[in-house]
């Protein structure tokens, strides 16, 4: 955001610069706002560069270039000293506007290799939170699946020998006591339904 601002900042300073110097003189409104998107667009820079890593300040670096910079900082300085007795009718308006325009054009640039590098990570970061969310559904798939034959292996491991129990139940009503109770021998809680039914 900040050099993105900071071109906002320098076309600003551009347009007013091409008028001062491309009349020989800034009026008091001109200067004031030339003198304010300079500070402004230079401000907007070192917010980049405090924040920037080591990758991105290599490429601010190699876009803008000291020629055009010294310009610009001459110009700058040139246009400064105007208002107390300083001449800036020896630089035209299209010199400012070409030297700015470079750096301009080389802010864009590194604006869309920052945006580049931001859609990147946003797509990788995508990537990594989709995996990382398969495999949570993977797991909790296999977790629920692991429970649901669980459950099975339980429900039928009960219903089951009370099922047989029942039968045996039944055969005991219709007066067939010459017949095995199974589960007798479990220790649980249906082995002990199973003892009680084998007294009958």
């Amino acid at each position: 955001v900040a050099v993105r601002r900071a071109v906002e900042a320098s076309g600003v300073g551009r347009g007013q610069g091409a008028v001062g110097f491309g009349s020989g003189s800034f009026d008091q409104a001109s200067f004031a706002k030339f003198i304010t998107s300079g500070a402004q667009a230079d401000t907007f820079m070192q917010d980049f560069l405090s924040l920037a890593d080591s990758q991105e300040k290599q490429a601010y670096k190699q876009l803008i270039t000291d020629d055009p910079a010294t310009d610009i900082s001459s110009l700058r300085a040139s246009a400064y000293a105007q208002p107390f007795g300083g001449l800036i009718d020896n630089i035209s308006g299209l010199q400012w506007f070409d030297a700015i325009s470079v750096k301009i054009a080389a802010l864009i640039k590194l604006d869309k290799s920052l945006g580049d590098d931001l859609i990147k990570e946003a797509e990788y970061e995508a990537k990594t939170a989709m995996s990382g969310l398969w495999f949570i559904l993977i797991i909790n798939a296999a977790i629920l699946i692991a429970t649901i034959a669980l459950g099975i292996v339980i429900i039928r491991s009960i219903t089951g020998p009370i099922g047989k129990l029942k039968n045996t139940m039944a055969q005991l009503a219709q007066g067939e006591f010459d017949i095995d109770v199974p589960n007798v021998e479990n220790g649980d809680e249906i082995g002990d339904m199973a003892r009680a039914v084998e007294v009958f």
